[in-house]
């Protein structure tokens, strides 16, 4: 008898849950649009780059052919340092959620720098870093390998726009401290004087 009043006090729950699941995707999808119609145009390729990196990251990208009772088969498999490439570029991605920050957008070039230097260090000498195969030619960088290296260039490179194009202070900083127009003022002429220290 308890387990029949435990069964139905769960599925008592159910619409309760599923209220509480939809009013959560809800917001969230509310407070991203904003957030999403704040940035720039350069910004949202920025992310959607950023998020393809994180994704292309998780994918096979090592190729080697074995033999099965006399079949070839193609293999496929993960980079050895491939969990530290996901977070790696997931915390490249969720940095773009903090971007208020002066210092945010050198940190994101130098981290963004540091990762395109992985992954070309790694297509060139891979054998210590990416793979344990010990003759070269026993595997190859099939396409996702390549896609996620052209991926991370275009990032690379957006990055360096995005930190040579907008000065350290953004309308979203104005517009969220809610400053006074005169300190505005001096923040933005503060910023743009050639002889800063």
């Amino acid at each position: 008898m308890i387990v029949l009043y435990e069964i139905l006090f769960f599925l008592q729950l159910i619409p309760i849950a599923l209220l509480g699941w939809f009013r959560s995707l809800f917001f969230s999808c509310i407070n991203f649009i904003k957030f999403w119609s704040r940035k720039t145009i350069l910004e949202q390729i920025s992310i959607l780059f950023l998020l393809s990196q994180v994704v292309l990251g998780t994918l096979p990208s090592i190729s080697y052919e074995v033999q099965f009772l006399g079949k070839k088969e193609l293999m496929n498999v993960s980079l050895k340092i491939n969990l530290w490439i996901i977070c790696y570029a997931g915390l490249l991605f969720t940095s773009h959620f903090f971007w208020k920050h002066p210092w945010h957008k050198g940190g994101f070039f130098i981290g963004q720098i540091l990762l395109a230097s992985l992954l070309g260090i790694g297509y060139w000498q891979p054998n210590p870093l990416f793979v344990d195969f010990l003759v070269r030619e026993d595997f190859f960088f099939n396409h996702n390998f390549f896609l996620l290296a052209g991926v991370c260039a275009i990032v690379t490179l957006l990055s360096i726009l995005r930190l040579l194009s907008s000065p350290a202070v953004s309308q979203e900083i104005i517009e969220d401290e809610q400053l006074e127009p005169a300190s505005v003022e001096r923040i933005l002429e503060a910023n743009q004087s050639p002889d800063r220290s």
